[in-house]
């Protein structure tokens, strides 16, 4: 019997996602004390450990994410600034050029 790799990938990422399970399962019974974070004046509920640090992790991919996203941004914003300028030189060249056919023609 041959396998198919589309089978072969499907039962991999199935086992990858059941790997990821048991060791958010194992971190998450072993992490179960409660605690309280105290920053500044700000304090948070007593929760579970593992529930803080989900959540930070979660906040940190979330500021990853739009962090990328702003630079993504300014870089595009960047490139159509340049973009700009090169348009106007060579706008500028062209009526230079232009100009100097009028007064050749004239002449």
């Amino acid at each position: 019997m041959a396998w198919n790799t589309r089978k072969i990938k499907v039962y991999a990422r199935l086992a990858m996602v059941c790997l990821l399970v048991l060791v958010v399962l194992a971190f998450m019974v072993s992490n179960s004390r409660p605690v309280s974070i105290r920053f500044l004046w700000w304090q948070t509920p007593e929760l579970p450990l593992y529930w803080l640090l989900l959540f930070t992790a979660g906040g940190g991919i979330v500021f990853y994410l739009v962090s990328r996203r702003i630079a993504g941004v300014i870089r595009d914003v960047r490139k159509l600034r340049r973009d700009e300028q090169e348009q106007k030189r060579v706008v500028t060249e062209i009526k230079n050029e232009l100009e100097k056919k009028q007064e050749n023609s004239i002449t």
